[in-house]
């Protein structure tokens, strides 16, 4: 992935809106940008840099994993610890994604940067996101594929008696064998009476039948999802 491309495009999105840094929290956006694949992070891509915190867990895993000009492992709030690293203060208009950053986090930003720095943001990475690279296509293509393997075996293994939890596991379980890097979502496998719902509920009650009126599942492949 050219995590360097992707900020880029990033920086001309700023321009456009006036804006001269953006942050993030979201996991999913900050793995787009950076390659990050850990569960705590906080981003700032400013028009000349990109600086990336995380916790104490994965200093050695950013090393060779995270895309960033400065990488640095924080202690605590790694909003605040950004600030004392006076990471905000020549900072004049800073984006916030108004659609993920928490309530906690938007006070915390705005106690350290001030809320006339701070400008709502919507869709902005979303945007690039839409826009799919040559090896993001290659991937979805791997995605239809492994999902297309584990329907066919998943139908070798159904009969009267296998649970609705059984099957769901069962998938899962193949996704991952088959080159999945996980579950996209909940697996969702409903039998009989209640086929109808959309988010049904697994149970470990035996299937009455080979016949599943509904299953959605979905693979994971490096921030790749199919359904």
């Amino acid at each position: 992935m050219n995590y360097h491309q992707r900020v880029a495009a990033l920086r001309k999105e700023l321009r456009k809106k006036n804006l001269d840094a953006f942050i993030s929290s979201r996991l999913p956006h900050v793995r787009y940008l950076t390659g990050f694949t850990g569960s705590n992070s906080f981003l700032v891509i400013t028009l000349d840099a990109s600086l990336f915190l995380t916790d104490f867990r994965y200093d050695e895993q950013i090393r060779s994993e995270v895309t960033a000009d400065e990488k640095i492992i924080g202690k605590g709030s790694l909003i605040e610890f950004a600030a004392k690293k006076n990471i905000f203060q020549r900072l004049k208009r800073i984006g916030v994604e108004k659609d993920y950053l928490s309530l906690t986090d938007y006070e915390a930003v705005e106690k350290y940067a001030g809320k006339k720095k701070l400008a709502a943001v919507q869709n902005i990475v979303e945007k690039l996101r839409a826009v799919k690279e040559a090896e993001e296509i290659t991937l979805i293509t791997k995605a239809v594929e492994i999902s297309d393997s584990v329907f066919k075996k998943i139908l070798g293994i159904l009969k009267p008696g296998i649970s609705e939890l059984d099957v769901s596991a069962e998938i899962s379980y193949l996704q991952k064998k088959i080159g999945a890097e996980g579950d996209a979502f909940e697996t969702i496998v409903a039998s009989g009476e209640r086929g109808s719902l959309l988010t049904a509920g697994l149970r470990k009650k035996s299937l009455p039948t080979a016949n599943l009126s509904r299953w959605i599942s979905g693979v994971f492949i490096t921030a790749i999802t199919r359904i």
